[in-house]
């Protein structure tokens, strides 16, 4: 018998796997005589499987299917099992999704407006950000640029965040003069979006 008897890997971003094993277990009454693995599908192979493999009585016997798509799009495929067991061959069917990579940093707020704050006073707001992809992503630098405008804690980079992961930093403004100020801070990562800024007043 093979448990399971189909896989579906579900979605899966290209470059990246999926494993599931798969268990052998010979429930007749002498050795079985495993001889073949033979595995289609675009991205689909197996592995800890050496061959020939004998399962004596009541044994089971495992190893691994793995899935790593190497474009988008959906993969069917299947594995066949060939032994000396009276039914087999027995097809193991397969299926995933390969998913494009997705890297975007998300910023709320994507702006702040201080409004008024008294020279030698401080104002500050939290910022948050967010891997809004499907792979990791890392910010490599925070740019702030406006006169009395700064973050903190100062971000320790490079960051990087897993996909839904967030972090927070905060946007301070501490004027030493009067007047208007505009500035933004600047996060530069890989990221498609970069850099991903918030505009400061």
């Amino acid at each position: 018998t093979v448990n399971p008897s189909s896989i579906n890997f579900g979605d899966v971003v290209v470059s990246s796997s999926s494993t599931q094993a798969i268990t052998l277990t010979n429930t007749g009454g002498s050795v079985v005589i495993v001889t073949q693995a033979t595995v289609s599908g675009a991205g689909i192979s197996t592995s800890s499987l050496t061959l020939p493999l004998a399962i004596s009585p009541g044994q089971s016997s495992s190893f691994n299917v793995q899935f790593s798509p190497a474009s988008p799009g959906a993969v069917v495929g299947s594995l066949s099992i060939v032994s000396d067991a009276t039914n087999l061959p027995t097809a193991v069917s397969l299926s995933g999704n390969g998913l494009a990579p997705v890297l975007q940093l998300g910023v709320n707020p994507t702006s702040i407006n201080f409004g008024d704050v008294a020279v030698g006073s401080t104002s500050s707001q939290s910022v948050l950000m967010t891997n809004a992809g499907n792979v990791n992503l890392t910010v490599t630098a925070a740019n702030v640029t406006g006169a009395g405008f700064s973050i903190t804690p100062p971000l320790v980079l490079p960051l990087t965040l897993t996909p839904g992961q967030t972090s927070s930093f905060t946007a301070r403004f501490a004027p030493t003069a009067t007047g208007a100020v505009a500035g933004s801070v600047s996060l530069v990562s890989n990221a498609t979006n970069s850099p991903t800024a918030v505009s400061l007043a």
